[in-house]
Order: C-alpha cells, then sequence, then structure tokens
C-alpha cells in the first residue's frame, strides 16, 4: 500500500495556474516540488503535490543566513527555474512561502503561476520585479530579493542612480557576492543576469572550497532532468486522477 502523503490545493482563481501545473506534471525536477495531477473547472483549480515535511524558506528568514549556505539554496533555486524557464514556464510570484524542504533539506519551488497571496494595493510585494510584469527577467530579480534577504535580514535599498547599497555588509560578503547580487537585483532589465544559467555559471566559477557549506562536498547541482521518473508512476497518477475528480465533482455539485 502507498503510504505516501500528498497535498491537494484547490484555488478558486479559475484556471490561473492551471498551464503551469498540467506541464509539470510530465516535467520533472529536483528543485521543483513534485505534481502528481491538475484539472479543475472554469471556476477553480485543484492542484495534487508530493508533501513537502521540511517547510518552507518562510519559516527560516527569522535570522541572517550564513553566505555560504545562503548561496548554495539559492543556487540550487536557481537550478529549478533554469529547468522551467527552458520549459517556458514562468514562475510569476517567487517568494520565500513558496520555497519549499523536502526531508532531505533539498529546497523546490512551488506554486508556479499563481497569483500574489495578497492584494498589492493593501502591501507592498517586494518580491515583484520593478518594471512589473512577469517574465524570465523577473523570475531572476525575485530570486535575487530572496537571497539579499536571506544575507543581509533586509530588503533591497538602492541609491539615487539605482545602485544596490549593500555598504553596512561590505565586510561580511565576499565582493563577488556583492557582484552576483547588485546583476540580480539590478533595476534596469539590461543590466541584470538575463538567464539563470548565467547566474549559476558565475557562482560555479567559485573554487569549490568557498561554495562548501559543511565538512561534506554537495554534489553538482543538476541543469538538466535526470531522466528517472519515481515509480512506480502509474500509481501517482491514478491516485492523482482519482483525487481530482472526486475535488471537481464536489467543486460541480457544490455549485449546482
Amino acid at each position: 500500500m502507498n503510504k505516501r502523503l500528498y497535498i491537494i490545493k484547490k484555488y478558486s482563481k479559475g484556471e490561473v495556474g492551471r498551464k503551469e501545473a498540467t506541464l509539470l506534471t510530465s516535467l520533472k525536477h529536483k528543485n521543483i516540488i513534485n505534481i502528481h495531477g491538475a484539472g479543475g473547472d472554469r471556476k477553480s483549480t485543484v492542484v495534487v503535490s508530493e508533501y513537502a515535511q521540511g517547510g518552507s524558506l518562510a519559516d527560516r528568514m527569522a535570522r541572517k543566513h550564513e553566505w555560504r549556505k545562503g548561496m548554495d539554496i539559492i543556487a540550487q533555486i536557481a537550478a529549478g527555474l533554469d529547468f522551467a524557464h527552458k520549459n517556458n514556464i514562468l514562475h510569476g510570484n517567487l517568494r520565500p512561502s513558496n520555497i519549499l524542504f523536502d526531508a532531505d533539506e533539498t529546497p523546490k519551488l512551488s506554486d508556479f503561476g499563481m497569483p500574489p497571496h495578497y492584494d498589492g494595493s493593501r502591501k507592498r510585494n517586494w518580491y515583484g520585479p520593478p518594471e512589473r510584469k512577469k517574465s524570465k527577467v523577473g523570475d531572476i530579480y525575485s530570486m535575487g530579493v530572496i537571497l539579499h534577504q536571506m544575507l543581509t535580514a533586509r530588503y533591497p535599498n538602492y541609491d539615487g542612480a539605482d545602485n544596490l547599497l549593500l555598504d553596512d555588509v561590505r565586510m561580511n560578503l565576499p565582493e563577488d557576492v556583492r557582484t552576483m547580487m547588485s546583476k540580480l537585483l539590478a533595476i534596469r532589465v539590461s543590466r541584470r543576469y538575463q538567464t539563470c544559467e548565467e547566474f549559476l555559471q558565475d557562482y560555479d566559477s567559485f573554487p569549490q572550497s568557498r561554495r562548501e557549506t559543511s565538512s561534506r562536498k554537495r554534489a553538482p547541482i543538476p541543469r538538466q532532468p535526470a531522466g528517472r521518473k519515481p515509480a512506480p508512476l502509474w500509481a501517482y497518477f491514478l491516485i492523482a486522477f482519482g483525487l481530482i475528480t472526486i475535488a471537481v465533482a464536489v467543486v460541480y455539485y457544490s455549485g449546482a
């Protein structure tokens, strides 16, 4: 008997996020939450995904992260985001609350394509790009805000020329880390990293001894899907299909 735990989410935003979730049922990456199925009607969407028992990054933002640990987490997020972007999937609402951790402490992206959790007119969306539109470079900016918050315990500030202010942490962060943060958080899109792969190439140029967060070496971050699917995969889809069918039926009859 399959004793795995699953998360069933119902979004009352019509078909928002359904396309991304449906694509991710067949596109797998170690840094993206595993989607088992998605469906719904014109009023709502239901998504069935794996359970990430390690909680979210938002739960771990009470204090600063040591820069090696923060860079290690964001590099894995960049790997998942790079995979999604290469498959024409935008996130559009990247923030600490939709970065989850599994039992092995592997960070995973979730909630692709979903709208912000609150009305932006009531509270500023610190993670949204300054150009205020969904795009690959917009996702990269959001990733930069998360890294900045992890390493400095505050949101980004800029001078009058739109240069990122990092004077207060200059002694605690290596120069190349500050340079990478400035490129992630550039106000001008043309000065920002254009792809996550560019960021990962800069990160991989660090000597291994500087990237390690502990005495054991971290395996290289995969850029392409491993090609292996969870076994038995047919069982996951069968369970997901059944759960979605029940959820959609409940939505239909409750609205009848």
